[in-house]
């Protein structure tokens, strides 16, 4: 899958009505970076990138995660999901409580209820509806929510890769394609030093 990044950053920054000048002061970065990787001419680090999505307050993930050239929606799209009957999928990401995966609570509180509902009348008013269920989801998290992909710090030909943090499944292929890179050549074109140990 070829992501047009140069493109998706340009509609981005237009659709916040900013110039590339602009951009580049609010996110301490260079005018000539903005414009080359809006040109595709070239792939910014993570660093530099984090950076310029700060300004634009866009997650890493819903920059990639938005259809090619267009400004993201920022809920599921109903064609891109399994037919399951009618109702509509709400969750909170990041926002749970740590837990043992072993003595996990399983039962929705009235709280959290209380609390998805809130975000339904904000922003799908129309779905505020009778609940037809109510689930809990684990995934793992690092402390920082980035991926931790590195070399074992005792046993260097093991390789470490938690892509999790609730994203990770969007960054399976890339993820693939740097770790084949680090395994057969011993390092990867693409800057994961937000990855390292930390």
């Amino acid at each position: 899958m070829h992501i047009d990044i140069g493109n998706r950053l340009k509609q981005h920054r237009q659709h916040k009505g900013l110039s590339q000048r602009a951009l580049a002061k609010l996110a301490g970065v260079t005018n000539g970076l903005i414009s080359q990787i809006e040109q595709n001419r070239i792939s910014p680090s993570i660093g530099s990138l984090k950076k310029i999505l700060d300004v634009l307050a866009l997650s890493l993930a819903d920059f990639f995660t938005g259809d090619d050239g267009a400004v993201p929606d920022y809920f599921y799209e109903r064609k891109r999901l399994p037919d399951l009957g009618s109702g509509v999928k709400v969750a909170r990401h990041h926002a749970g409580e740590i837990a043992d995966p072993d003595q996990i609570r399983r039962d929705v509180s009235d709280a959290e209820l209380a609390a998805i509902r809130e975000l339904v009348r904000q922003f799908l008013p129309d779905a505020d509806g009778a609940l037809r269920s109510a689930e809990v989801c684990t995934y793992t998290n690092t402390p920082d929510e980035h991926f931790w992909i590195d070399r074992h710090p005792e046993q260097p030909q093991v390789m470490i890769a938690s892509p999790c943090s609730g994203h990770g499944f969007k960054f399976s292929s890339v993820i693939g394609e740097m770790l084949a890179e680090l395994l057969i050549s011993g390092q990867s074109r693409f800057d994961l030093s937000l990855f390292r140990k930390r």
